[in-house]
């Protein structure tokens, strides 16, 4: 069930999302906004013919990363409000 839940990319969701609060603080609606913007475009890449083509042909070991369940997608919707919360918390205590 954790596969399902979790994976490589999510984590990659968790440390970008936390740059993005290091950088750009207290926009919560944009970092959910930025959050949905690219689980659809995720979702384009996986879906056209042609972008999956490309992507099975050049990245075939990474292919569990594009076959994502509704359920590991709004983990990484979580995932990205955690990671930006956190960076947002590491800017206050940061001398950035």
């Amino acid at each position: 069930m954790i596969n399902q839940l979790l994976d490589l990319a999510s984590l990659a969701h968790l440390f970008n999302f936390m740059i993005l609060g290091l950088l750009f603080p207290n926009n919560y609606v944009g970092a959910v906004v930025l959050g949905i913007v690219w689980e659809l475009f995720e979702e384009c890449l996986a879906k056209r013919e042609f972008s999956r083509d490309f992507l099975m042909q050049h990245f075939k070991n990474y292919q569990n990363l594009w076959d994502e369940t509704k359920k590991n997608k709004l983990m990484d919707l979580g995932l990205n409000m955690v990671g930006y919360y956190a960076g947002n918390r590491l800017r206050g205590v940061s001398p950035l």
